[in-house]
């Protein structure tokens, strides 16, 4: 994939999956909703209040703060798209722009710096996309541009890639499962080598730590977000797309976004729980539209992206009627399942930078437990974007008003334990 080509394509999926929620009121200790049995499968269809009183909500308390905003170049971050932890407590940042790992210590010290800019050994591109601690604390990043995953020892030496070849699928997501398992998003999309392939819906597959992949867990449904007629791309922003996560017994959390239907899997992906609440996605006014176009060329522009090209993508792109219901699937604290909604269309803000232009995500996040029933809602802090559960702490990234980044470890407060 030439450059122009894997810009234009990043720009694409950063923009095309987006989406939040309204406070819930107080509950009165007791739960309001139904569970019925279809063939099997439990429908818990969830009211809009939940079970907590305003005394047992759970809140955030921040406990760590990483960054800063000049001074010591280790602690500056350019775009943080993911962290992990290892066994020790260290924490593994992957900043996407600065194509590097940065490690710290579990009080937030810098430890060392994996990888570097480039395409040799232990080298990074651009789209570098995840870093993940695999049993033994050997670290492994997925990339994209190299469709290869570079890994570490434990001491931070290059060890042994595994291949990521773009003909079996574009690489959207990974995530580390309990049990050591790599589980992987991925979606067929014409590339070099492979241009007949249609655009599918794609697959969640497992891979063991040394890439080797397992099984497929879920096919998932097919999307219209990013489509190609011959060699011209074409973007409809706010089809439905799917969501997911594991919880952190490692069952998979599965939904579309344009719909509050959330799914529970087990952790070989048999469906075993359908979480339903009455939600409604907010219309696209022609404003909006016109608006996003504007921050769309603004961003991409700033990505270098060639006038022909950004106009190309421009023309091409169209929208959905309504705005998605969903934004974000996350696997909490003791099991529970945490759902971000898309803001009502009135509160929408268009006015970040870069890609804070197209979060649309709620501060709520609306909390189940295991058997899916609604408890309430968590507020997160203003511009955080969670990462990593371990335990009782969320690790995520933080832009302040400056939009200078910080990685930050909020500890779930629970007054009713």
């Amino acid at each position: 994939m030439d450059r122009m080509h894997s810009k234009v394509v990043s720009a694409l999926l950063l923009v095309a999956v987006t989406a939040c929620s309204s406070g819930e009121s107080a509950g009165d200790g007791t739960w309001a909703g139904s569970v019925v049995d279809s063939a099997g499968i439990a429908i818990v269809r969830n009211p809009d209040r939940g079970v907590w009183t305003a005394e047992q909500r759970w809140t955030v308390e921040e406990q760590l703060r990483i960054g800063a905003e000049e001074g010591d170049a280790n602690l500056q971050f350019g775009q943080l798209v993911s962290l992990d932890l290892d066994s020790e407590g260290n924490i593994y940042t992957l900043d996407q722009m600065g194509q590097r790992v940065q490690v710290f210590d579990a009080s937030g010290e810098y430890v060392r710096t994996l990888g570097r800019p480039g395409s040799g050994p232990g080298e990074f591109s651009q789209v570098a996309s995840a870093v993940l601690v695999t049993p033994g604390d050997t670290i492994t990043v997925p990339d994209l541009m190299l469709q290869r995953a570079t890994r570490f020892t434990p001491e931070g030496e290059h060890a042994t890639d595994f291949p990521l070849p773009m003909t079996e699928g574009i690489a959207l997501k990974w995530v580390m499962s309990p049990d050591g398992r790599i589980v992987q998003q991925t979606r067929e999309m014409p590339v070099p080598g492979n241009t007949d392939v249609p655009i599918g819906g794609g697959v969640l597959l497992t891979r063991d730590a040394s890439g080797s992949i397992q099984d497929t867990l879920v096919a998932l449904p097919s999307t219209e977000t990013f489509t190609m007629e011959g060699n011209v791309p074409r973007l409809r922003m706010f089809s439905p797309e799917p969501l997911w996560t594991l919880l952190t017994d490692g069952r998979v959390v599965l939904a579309t976004n344009d719909k509050y239907r959330v799914e529970m899997r087990s952790t070989e992906g048999s469906l075993t729980r359908i979480i339903q609440r009455q939600v409604e996605g907010g219309v696209v006014s022609e404003a909006d539209k016109s608006t996003l176009l504007d921050r769309m060329r603004e961003m991409m522009g700033q990505q270098g992206v060639p006038p022909e090209a950004l106009q190309l993508i421009l023309g091409n792109t169209e929208f959905a009627d309504r705005y998605p219901v969903l934004s974000d699937l996350l696997g909490g604290p003791d099991g529970t399942l945490w759902v971000q909604r898309v803001r009502p269309a009135n509160e929408m803000d268009f006015t970040g930078d870069g890609a804070n232009a197209f979060d649309f995500g709620s501060r709520q996040w609306d909390v189940y437990d295991v058997e899916g029933r609604l408890l309430g809602a968590v507020e997160l802090p203003p511009r955080f974007r969670p990462l990593h559960v371990e335990g009782d702490d969320i690790y995520g990234v933080q832009r302040d008003e400056l939009d200078v980044q910080y990685v930050v470890r909020l500890r779930v407060l629970k007054p009713d334990a």
